[in-house]
């Protein structure tokens, strides 16, 4: 019986802060830009593992196409009818996704060094009143200290930005309910 040792180690890490195995995508917790996805009105906390050589390896689409494909992957997902390749793609359209934004470009200015991303963590909150209304996207960069953040920590930091969104925002929140049940 052979034993994948980075998958058993990758295993354990996840499992510490909350996570399933399932949530493991193309790297591991140690070569990783991890993304978190939480999508309120669906009550989804996901997580998916980035290879970090990947991360600037990233093609320009329209944003109006990322986020219908991110959306519908979202909810095939949370119906358990995501492939393994599935998930890669949609770890890439976030990744392209990210690159479109702000949020990243701002992120590089201020904090990356000449070696580049570094263990990166992203959160994704998704906003849309039922499954099938119109999605909105906001990415958050929660820093690169650690291996991996807790489904606790995740849900926490994604409702505190939600709360600002809905003061910054509030056409993206007025129908949105929070399902996030974590035990």
């Amino acid at each position: 019986m052979d034993i994948d040792i980075d998958q058993e180690i990758s295993k354990a890490h996840l499992n510490a802060a909350g996570w399933d195995l399932v949530n493991y995508s193309d790297s591991t917790p140690f070569d990783s830009v991890v993304f978190y996805i939480v999508d309120f009105s669906l009550g989804l906390v996901k997580l998916i593992l980035f290879n970090q050589l990947k991360f600037d390896e990233i093609k320009s689409f329209p944003m109006v196409s990322l986020v219908g494909s991110i959306s519908e992957r979202i909810l095939n997902w949370s119906n358990n009818r995501l492939s393994i390749s599935q998930q890669g793609a949609l770890c890439y359209e976030l990744n392209c996704y990210l690159h479109e934004t702000q949020t990243l470009a701002l992120y590089k200015q201020n904090y990356v060094s000449n070696d580049g991303v570094k263990n990166l963590h992203v959160g994704f909150n998704l906003y849309r009143q039922n499954k099938s209304s119109k999605l909105s996207m906001r990415p958050f960069i929660i820093g690169n200290d650690c291996r991996i953040r807790s489904t606790n920590e995740i849900v926490d930091v994604a409702r505190h930005v939600r709360s600002l969104d809905a003061t910054n925002r509030p056409e993206d929140q007025q129908l949105v309910k929070d399902l996030i049940n974590i035990n």
